[in-house]
């Protein structure tokens, strides 16, 4: 089979099908093979196209078959993918810049009101690092699958899997470069029920408005499972994200992100505990709510500038900081003061043993944060709550006179183990 080291054989594509199964392989297509027609006829309207009508017997991807359905269907129609296994290719001419990290190469393009509706199909792409640039950036033949651009009302939905066949590594520098779904300058469009795995996003919803997330699975990313970047009143639900970088869930405000809503996800790290779950950067009024956090350095993380932002009712175990507000990480990302963040009624649990080298916190407010915040009826452990160096064991009225109003904590319970 040629570039061996690029394409998954027919063994390895089974391995990572899970669920979709070996029962598939009548209508799976694999590199250089000839099993491209499916069974059954495809069936078309000018709102409905199956993409397997598009395909021949002589075609070694099938990002020709699917973009061609993507530009035939009619608007607002539904493009399908059915059972089998669909390797993409790399298209030059299709990149762009999503968030200052270079170009993003992608497979598919949509630019106008669609569903995609992946019924138990395995969507695979490939690609290697090469090098590294003058920039210190890698240079690479990686690229994502689907990218929405300037459209809206586009969903991209079912139970299919979208598939990298190596993980990007921290040591390829590169974050953007493979996205499951990336949705840019877009509005009102939809990620739903999907799994993606080895990729360096999973989706990356950048300067768009109104879209939703919903009951997406992301593992082995090498950044953000899912992040909202210079965005606003966009919804992440339901979704589980386990073993990505830092930031495994992410609100990257960068000025211009606001009114956004992480809700009823589980995110979870077993391979590299200095990680940070939950990040809220530089967004202003937006919400996390209802998550369960697991295994992390920084499990939610507020941090450079964030306004007016609510963290209520979490749960946070084995972290060593549960819930922080922090000025930042330096560098390019800035550490800013964060002002009037509310944080009430989570519950920090289960904490990692307390060392002289490895403090731990159930909620860390770090000097410098900022003024005006409150923080409210929460559960943690005894002397695991500290507010710019003040130990806090019951009511206190901090941070008299500053320009953005007291903080007022009151109201917690902590636990004695």
């Amino acid at each position: 089979m040629k570039n061996r080291d690029k394409t998954m054989t027919r063994r390895e594509a089974l391995g990572v099908m899970g669920t979709v199964g070996a029962g598939l392989l009548a209508s799976t297509i694999f590199p250089g093979t000839s099993l491209f027609a499916a069974e059954a006829p495809a069936t078309t309207t000018s709102n409905f196209i199956d993409i397997t009508q598009y395909l021949t017997s002589n075609q070694t991807s099938a990002t020709v078959a699917i973009q061609t359905a993507i530009d035939n269907i009619a608007e607002n129609g539904t493009v399908y993918i059915p059972p089998g296994t669909y390797e993409l290719e790399r298209v030059e001419t299709r990149y762009t810049n999503a968030g200052g990290n270079g170009r993003s190469w992608h497979a598919l393009k949509i630019t106008k009101p669609l569903t995609i509706l992946l019924e138990g199909s395995l969507v695979i792409t490939t690609g290697v690092v090469t090098g590294t640039g003058t920039d210190g950036k890698a240079i690479s033949t990686l690229y994502g699958a689907f990218w929405i651009e300037g459209a809206k009302d586009v969903v991209i939905k079912g139970s299919g899997q979208i598939y990298g066949t190596t993980k990007p590594t921290a040591e390829m520098n590169v974050h953007t470069a493979q996205c499951g779904v990336l949705i840019k300058a877009s509005t009102n469009c939809r990620v739903e029920n999907l799994s993606m795995k080895n990729l360096s996003q999973g989706v990356n919803i950048f300067e768009s408005a109104s879209c939703k997330v919903i009951n997406v699975k992301a593992e082995e990313i090498r950044g953000c499972g899912i992040i909202s970047s210079r965005s606003n009143n966009n919804l992440i639900s339901s979704c589980v994200v386990k073993n990505a970088g830092d930031g495994q869930i992410s609100l990257w405000g960068d000025t211009k992100g606001y009114s956004n809503t992480v809700e009823l996800c589980r995110i979870s790290e077993e391979v590299v505990p200095n990680r940070q779950g939950i990040t809220v950067e530089n967004e202003r009024d937006s919400t996390v709510r209802n998550n369960n956090a697991t295994g992390f350095y920084y499990a939610i993380d507020i941090k450079n500038g964030s306004e007016r932002c609510l963290i209520e009712n979490n749960e946070v175990t084995n972290s060593r900081y549960g819930i922080a507000i922090r000025k930042g990480d330096g560098g390019t990302n800035g550490m800013n003061p964060s002002k009037k963040i509310t944080i009430t009624k989570n519950t920090v649990k289960d904490l990692p043993v307390w060392t002289s080298e490895k403090p731990v916190f159930g909620i860390f407010g770090q000097v410098g944060i900022g003024s005006g915040h409150i923080i409210s009826e929460n559960t943690t452990e005894a002397r695991r709550m500290t507010y710019k160096d003040v130990m806090i064991t019951g009511n206190m009225t901090l941070d008299v006179g500053e320009a953005d109003g007291n903080t007022e904590i009151f109201g917690n319970v902590f636990y004695t183990r």
